[in-house]
């Protein structure tokens, strides 16, 4: 049944919010990242409970328990997963759906928002249209309004509904279901969601038209921007607007520029700067950032968010966003020199001096003026540093240690020594303090980076351990899978070393099993992990591991190299092999003890455990 119903888990999970789901069982507070609360499957008085919105699992650090909300529910309230399933269904107003359903309302919706595009775009063109005046007046140009499909819906209530419905005959509950009409709450029928605006159409990656987005043109219309709700075929935190149309440009100049709002992006491609990108109305996401990646070898990515007090919360939010979606400062190019080419990724942040957004600016300055600021764009660190040391007045004593406290968080994420230390000297001239009161300031503040961190190699289990060695086979077999969610790239190495092996753990080995399909289909961690997700949602041992391996990451993000990653794996196989022969010797010793009174079979068996002793010593 769980295949039947891949597409409503799929749809259920984007839906649902782990934490909203778990806060009507436990009381959780923010700790970074995650949320912290009181395990309710075991009692304790620290919390040991851990939950992880960005990957919609949980994990209780005391006794064991882990999964996703599904698996949560089902300890809790002791339903079965299909019961849980309709619930959270009904909950959402989702309809319980086979697959191929799913498909085709997908083809119909792709469709009706094609004819409705046509629609708006010849409204816009009719003679006398205020809006196209609009449009040209803001510099926006024929080219340009083909180019993105821009058009106009009418000021009646039921223009798109009559064309849809009476001249291309589709039915109200599909026009419902593409987001396009509303239904009335005093009476029967429907109305338009979009009326007296500007609209911009919202492509996938395939150029397939997902959604809408609306701008008014009387200050009477609000919300000045209307949105499309999310549908079967549209989720704000998945795509990009005008990603369809620069990818081709973000790939040849590798590297993308991402803003705020559709004129930001519009008025940027038609004056010329083809990379851009913006977001939908939401803070910047993980599988945003994610999607762009895709299109940058390098990973180059340029914020240029509105130069207002939003528009810098937006940009504080983004940072958040990009260190948590690429393992912290870790990997960045954090020291605008060449001494450090082997970075994972590089951001620098665009500030927009004289105008309240990108569009302003470019209009008023220029193509030109714009590309400098680009060009002069500091680095994600560099930025950070000079907002801190700006937001306090460092002419002020206690400002200035305020800033330096700011300032050693930073500095807790920055692994290179050398970095550190050059930073240490520009930061220490800029606060006219000396560089050693600095770094000793920040060794007092023990910010993270200080204290040793436990590395992917100290996880490998040892044989001076006296616990049971199927433990530790189960923790060496979850040290291999973890690799997968590390990084694509492992992808290769790791199953070209564990083809054909099997994992003593039956969880584990359909884990393994199901990473070796989706990998196939799936084309970064981000999308492996909901893969599995949805694929092992009714078997709950298997979603737990999945989830114990996640949150096992953290020391294992300094395997970066195809070296140490062939070595992490070599020392686990060889501690499973170790340890499965540790299994089989104690299994001897037993059978042993219970024929000892049997000369011959106890010789025998004594024997046999030499051999086993001197093959794991060589």
């Amino acid at each position: 049944m769980m295949n039947n119903y891949t597409n409503t888990i799929e749809e259920v999970r984007s839906r649902m919010d782990i934490v909203e789901i778990i806060s009507e069982h436990v009381t959780l507070k923010r700790s970074g990242k995650n949320w912290l609360g009181l395990c309710p499957f075991h009692p304790e008085k620290t919390p040991s409970f851990m939950v992880n919105p960005e990957k919609n699992i949980f994990k209780c650090f005391g006794c064991g328990a882990g999964g996703d909300a599904f698996s949560f529910l089902q300890r809790k309230t002791n339903q079965p997963f299909n019961e849980i399933l309709h619930d959270l269904a009904n909950k959402y107003g989702i309809k319980i759906t086979y697959s191929n359903e799913n498909t085709d309302l997908k083809n119909k919706i792709y469709e009706i928002n094609k004819l409705a595009t046509k629609f708006f775009t010849e409204n816009l063109f009719k003679p006398g249209n205020v809006a196209k005046d609009y449009l040209n007046n803001r510099g926006i140009n024929d080219d340009t309004i083909f180019q993105f499909n821009i058009g106009y819906a009418l000021e009646g209530w039921d223009n798109l509904l009559k064309f849809l419905s009476k001249e291309n005959n589709f039915s109200t509950d599909l026009i419902e279901k593409a987001g396009l009409i509303i239904k009335r709450n005093e009476s029967d029928g429907y109305y338009d969601r979009f009326r007296d605006r500007i609209i911009i159409p919202i492509h996938n990656e395939r150029g397939q038209i997902i959604a809408f987005g609306g701008r008014s043109l009387s200050d009477d219309n609000q919300p000045k921007y209307l949105n499309s709700p999310e549908t079967i075929v549209f989720h704000k935190g998945k795509n990009l607007y005008a990603l369809y149309q620069a990818k081709e440009s973000i790939r040849s100049q590798d590297y993308v520029i991402l803003m705020e709002g559709y004129f930001d992006a519009i008025s940027a491609h038609s004056n010329g700067i083809t990379n851009v990108v913006a977001t939908l109305g939401t803070a910047l996401t993980g599988d945003q950032l994610r999607i762009l990646s895709k299109y940058t070898d390098s990973k180059r990515i340029f914020i240029s968010f509105d130069a207002d007090l939003a528009g810098g919360s937006a940009t504080n939010r983004g940072i958040e966003v990009i260190k948590n979606t690429f393992g912290g400062l870790g990997g960045a190019k954090i020291f605008d020199n060449n001494l450090f080419k082997d970075s994972f990724y590089e951001i620098r942040v665009i500030s927009i001096p004289e105008a309240k957004d990108p569009d302003e600016f470019i209009r008023s300055k220029g193509a030109e003026k714009f590309k400098l600021l680009v060009k002069n764009a500091p680095l994600l660190l560099d930025f950070q540093i000079e907002n801190i040391i700006k937001a306090n007045d460092i002419t002020d004593t206690n400002n200035k240690l305020k800033a330096v406290s700011q300032l050693s968080e930073l500095f807790a994420e920055i692994s290179s020594p050398i970095v550190r230390s050059e930073y240490i000297k520009i930061i220490a001239d800029r606060l006219s303090i000396k560089e050693e009161d600095f770094q000793r300031e920040l060794l007092r503040l023990k910010p993270k980076s200080y204290t040793k961190k436990q590395t992917a190699l100290d996880t490998i289990p040892q044989l001076t351990t006296r616990k049971e060695p199927k433990d530790y086979i189960t923790l060496a077999e979850k040290n291999l899978l973890s690799l997968y969610f590390l990084n694509e790239t492992c992808w290769k190495p790791v199953s070209k070393r564990l083809n054909g092996i099997n994992l003593s753990n039956e969880s584990l080995q359909i884990i393994k099993t199901s990473i070796e399909e989706l990998i196939e289909t799936n084309n970064d961690v981000e999308e492996l992990t909901k893969a599995l997700l949805n694929k092992l949602a009714e078997q709950t041992e298997a979603i737990e591991f999945v989830s114990d391996i996640i949150f096992s990451l953290e020391d294992k993000y300094c395997l970066k190299e195809e070296s140490s990653i062939d070595l992490f794996i070599k020392q686990n196989l060889a501690c499973i092999e170790r340890f499965k022969s540790r299994n089989i010797e104690n299994e001897l010793k037993e059978r042993y003890y219970a024929v000892k009174n049997d000369e011959v079979k106890s010789l025998e068996l004594q024997y046999e455990v030499k051999q086993i002793v001197s093959t794991r010593s060589t």
